[in-house]
């Protein structure tokens, strides 16, 4: 017999304890979802899910191991960014353990007051949500392809202006086996120390006299 599951929504970003404790819908039920063919959420996964800010991760819904060791989730952008400039910030979920087949991700942009830092655009493979005031952009579809890595590409246009400061961003990765549950996949999120911080563009810088700046 196949095991019946119950997707999570988004509603179920408040987090309240007491749904664990609900009977599962069953077929015919109101609530009922079939099972997704892979549940690293195909398009897309509920947002508020990065680990930045205190929000949980993928092991929200996904039960597997949980920062296994021989992977991680890197975020690539420019060492600084110039106000209202669009530039190409590069997700990369890597795995060296046997069997992943799809990956997912999630990321934020925040300020260090926790709020909204410029804004991502939907791109392939890419979608953007909206949760409480901060965007989220996320695989949609998830991509399949066997092996140990894969990279997204997400578009982010940075602050009017720099007032705001350091931006911080924040992503969790999904390294999924596939197998059409929600057991065995590898979830990984970018460590404090691993966190991107990126600047504004400082004054350019001038040239004096003999060279001095």
């Amino acid at each position: 017999n196949t095991l019946q599951t119950r997707v999570p929504t988004a509603q179920d970003i408040s987090h309240d304890p007491s749904r664990n404790q609900a009977a599962t819908p069953q077929p015919g039920d109101p609530d009922y979802l079939e099972p997704a063919q892979d549940k690293v959420f195909a398009d897309p996964p509920p947002p508020a899910h990065t680990g930045g800010f205190g929000e949980p991760n993928c092991t929200f819904c996904h039960f597997g191991n949980a920062y296994p060791s021989g992977g991680s989730v890197t975020v690539e952008t420019p060492s600084t960014y110039s106000p209202g400039s669009t530039v190409a910030i590069r997700v990369t979920i890597a795995d060296t353990s046997a069997g992943r087949q799809r990956w997912g991700f999630e990321l934020s942009a925040r300020f260090r007051n926790g709020t909204q830092a410029g804004s991502f655009a939907n791109g392939p493979d890419v979608r953007v949500q909206v949760e409480r005031g901060i965007q989220y952009a996320a695989h949609s579809p998830s991509v399949r392809q066997p092996g140990n890595s894969f990279t997204y590409t997400v578009m982010w246009t940075a602050p009017a202006d720099a007032s705001g400061g350091d931006v911080l961003f924040h992503a969790a990765g999904n390294a999924s086996n596939n197998d059409g549950s929600q057991n065995g996949d590898r979830i990984f999120t970018t460590p404090a120390a691993g966190v991107v911080s990126l600047a504004p563009t400082a004054t350019p810088a001038r040239v004096l006299a003999g060279g001095i700046v």
